[in-house]
């Protein structure tokens, strides 16, 4: 998996994790979106002290790169099954505490999620602007990061 995307899925992660504890209590499975969510974080972290040591024992030829790939390969594959089904769950949950609650019929519903993750995705987009803008003066010994227009 790409770096763009595991960053992408990180603000997306960072984003549940702030709007979760915004629902109301009567909102479905709030407790195994946090959970889901947070498994998800957990997959996403930069690589443990074992893994960079596995590192060094490839890097003196000691293990199988094709065994290291087939891992990394792996590994991608449950994050991105992981983000499907935090997606899957939070629209579920959503879908469930609206027509419960009698606001939206289904068609509603549809056009609600369009446009919530129209707006999901342009989050996702200053998250990853300003980080970009925070590397680039911590790169460049800058003081502050440029303001955000």
């Amino acid at each position: 998996m790409k770096s763009e995307k595991w960053l992408d899925l990180t603000c997306e992660c960072f984003i549940w994790q702030n709007l979760l504890p915004l629902m109301p209590a009567d909102f479905p499975a709030v407790r195994e979106l946090r959970i889901q969510n947070a498994k998800l974080q957990r997959m996403l972290m930069p690589t443990r002290q074992r893994d960079e040591y596995e590192g060094m024992r490839q890097f003196l030829g000691g293990a199988s790169v094709k065994k290291a790939r087939k891992r990394e390969g792996k590994h991608d594959a449950e994050v991105g099954q992981q983000a499907k089904k935090v997606k899957a769950l939070a629209e579920q949950s959503f879908k469930q505490w609206l027509r419960k609650s009698n606001l939206m019929t289904n068609k509603e519903f549809q056009e609600w999620k369009r446009k919530f993750y129209i707006g999901m995705d342009e989050s996702v987009k200053g998250m990853k602007k300003r980080i970009k803008q925070r590397r680039a003066a911590v790169f460049f010994g800058e003081a502050e990061p440029p303001a955000t227009k």
